[in-house]
């Protein structure tokens, strides 16, 4: 039984061992000599194959970081080295290390303690303390040597200990590491789980059994052997010399039970546990960088910050030409160029350009450009351009161009609300909630609100997108073939973000005299209600209706019509439906006939008019009529 505790004392670390990421097990041959963790991180991404993601805001990265050499250990173990003693977190997302402060909340997505390295080792172990057992009483053997002779149980004594003097200890030794690499990552793999010296104690516990059971195991086969050539009757039950061997057997077995008992609860196991590596505490005890309430600059480092203006948060900032700071807290002015390496929180106002490394929280106004090198919340105002290179909530008003970029990886949410207005072009590859107005082309990944423009492209509109071309990949798209009392075969093509609101492309022929007369059109509609087979839709278009043999009519020949359709599925579930509605078609034309030496034309001729109204030479009908046909 207690080999089999052993064993399962050895196999549940390395188990959980196994079960890390595979990135984390990487043999990586780092060793750095007082470098910065920054440096180190550097290393480690490009000889681990994998890519870390951190806030330089947060992670102490000038912090002098020592690993003394040796042979190529896993990924984990180098970086436990330096996390432990300066208070730091890491877990795989996606593929790539996140590291965070060990007081921080983890990122999205990882529930706590699921994942999350390094496993804290808490307090160490008190050494045990030796439990004194009692002999075994001496009644108890004397029966066991009534109930068998004492050669044999002595021979049998000795069998079973050296097979436990010949079992071999289990050896844990990897394929790629050594022996004692093996063991000391198997104690450090241990200590994540509170497992603490599990795996020292029962290697050299397995140690001293074997070598305390080899010595045994020669006493007792010298001590069988002399027994067992004593002749059987030599010695009678009832003597005294048998009455003191026996006494001497029992005192020996008991001797022999408790010093293995005793082996086995109250050896002191050398701690193999790794020893801390040496990391110098961080320079910047509170933050990495400088916290100044106000500074003035010409251009860099021509400044009160001097050539520290790269590590300086400044909560007011006047810059004459171009300024230059890690971030800001409050108001920046100026002339030229604002830049801030890192986070602005607070307004930036420039004549030219403004920038921000990583987040916006606040106002960025220029004349010019302005420039998020990540996401955030708030407003961009620039004469030309905007750019954020991920998801901003707020506002983008831009006299050429607005771009917001796609969300991170392991963004689990969306930024906010954004609403985008452009003169020419505006491109979002996150969510647009809200407004998305262009002069020319709009851009989006996925539309919640209103997409306004001459052209309009995006994946997924919930709302509307409204303009001259509608190219939405998971839109509304039909066609309708019908028959009218005007035409002979009309077609519509219908193409939009959604059912509730589409643009129609649409074409007329229609055969008179040995003569065609055709028309082309334009229009909008929606439908007003979609339930299973039913559908009813209202369309509004107008067509320029051309009667010259030649082909275009030049002069204004126009039919406009509004239709109301009623449609049914052909069968359930099916795409294709019967559709057929009334509809009212109003023409005004100032087409001049030779022949009739007047304003005519042929359309609505002979129909049941409401009106029709000749003045100078402009003609106007009205009429009812009705459509018939299929929807694709």
């Amino acid at each position: 039984m207690r080999y089999l505790i052993l064993f399962l004392f050895c196999w549940v670390p390395l188990r959980a061992w196994a079960q890390m990421p595979q990135v984390l097990q990487r043999p990586v041959p780092i060793t750095a000599d007082n470098q910065p963790l920054s440096t180190v991180l550097r290393q480690l991404s490009r000889q681990g194959g994998v890519s870390f993601s951190y806030s330089s805001t947060v992670l102490p990265l000038q912090t002098r970081v020592t690993i003394p050499p040796g042979p190529p250990r896993p990924l984990y173990y180098t970086l436990d080295a330096f996390c432990r003693p300066l208070r730091l977190s890491y877990a795989v997302v996606e593929g790539q290390i996140v590291l965070w402060r060990a007081n921080d909340r983890p990122p999205a997505g990882l529930l706590a303690g699921a994942g999350i390295y390094p496993k804290p080792l808490g307090p160490p172990a008190p050494p045990r303390q030796a439990v004194p057992l009692r002999p075994l009483p001496t009644r108890r053997v004397g029966v066991r040597v009534k109930k068998y002779p004492l050669a044999r149980q002595l021979s049998t004594t000795a069998n079973a200990t050296a097979s436990v003097a010949a079992t071999p200890v289990p050896d844990l030794s990897g394929p790629t590491l050594s022996a004692a690499d093996t063991i000391n990552m198997a104690a450090d793999t241990a200590a994540y789980f509170n497992l603490g010296n599990i795996m020292a104690k029962a290697q050299q516990t397995l140690v001293a059994m074997k070598r305390q059971a080899q010595i045994k195991s020669r006493q007792l086969k010298t001590t069988a052997q002399r027994v067992a050539a004593v002749p059987p009757m030599a010695l009678s039950p009832d003597s005294a010399r048998w009455r003191q061997r026996q006494a001497r057997a029992s005192r020996f077995i008991d001797s022999l039970t408790v010093s293995i008992m005793r082996a086995k609860v109250n050896l002191r196991a050398r701690d193999t546990t790794l020893a801390s590596t040496a990391v110098r505490p961080p320079r910047v005890a509170n933050s990495l960088y400088d916290e100044h309430t106000w500074q003035i600059t010409l251009v860099p480092p021509l400044g009160t910050n001097g050539l520290r203006a790269g590590r300086a948060v400044n909560r007011y900032s006047a810059n004459v030409l171009v300024g230059y700071a890690a971030g800001l807290r409050g108001l920046e002015l100026g002339t030229v160029l604002n830049l801030d390496r890192d986070t602005v929180r607070g307004s930036q106002l420039a004549g030219v350009g403004n920038l921000a490394g990583r987040h916006l929280g606040g106002l960025q106004g220029a004349g010019v450009l302005n420039v998020v090198g990540g996401g955030g919340r708030g407003l961009q105002l620039a004469g030309v351009l905007n750019i954020a290179a991920r998801p901003l909530a707020g506002w983008q008003a831009a006299g050429v161009l607005n771009y917001a970029g796609p969300p991170r990886p392991d963004a689990t949410e969306p930024a906010g609300p954004l609403v985008q207005t452009a003169g020419v072009l505006n491109v979002s590859l996150a969510e647009v909630r809200g407004v998305q107005a262009a002069g020319v082309l709009n851009v989006a990944r996925r539309v919640r609100g209103v997409q306004l423009g001459l052209f309009n492209v995006a994946d997924t509109v919930t709302g509307a997108s409204v303009g001259l071309l509608n190219f939405v990949r998971h839109g509304y798209h039909r066609l309708d073939v019908l028959y009218s009392e005007t035409w002979s075969a009309l077609a519509t093509l219908k193409l939009g973000g959604s059912a509730w609101f589409y643009t129609q492309f649409v074409g007329a022929a229609q055969p008179f005299d040995g003569q065609l007369r055709w028309g082309l059109g334009y229009g909008l509609g929606t439908e007003l209600a979609a339930r299973r087979r039913f559908s009813l839709s209202l369309d509004a278009l107008a067509l320029h209706v051309n009667e010259e043999p030649s082909g275009w009519t030049k002069q204004l020949n126009l039919q406009s019509q509004l239709r109301l359709l009623v449609g049914w599925a052909l069968w359930k579930g099916g795409r294709i439906r019967l559709v057929a509605g009334p509809e009212v078609n109003v023409l005004v034309s100032q087409r001049y006939d030779a022949d009739r030496q007047a304003v005519y034309s042929q359309v609505g001729e002979g129909q049941h008019l409401l009106a029709e109204n000749l003045s100078g030479s402009t003609l106007v009908r009205v009429w009812a009529g009705y459509s018939a046909g299929l929807r694709f």
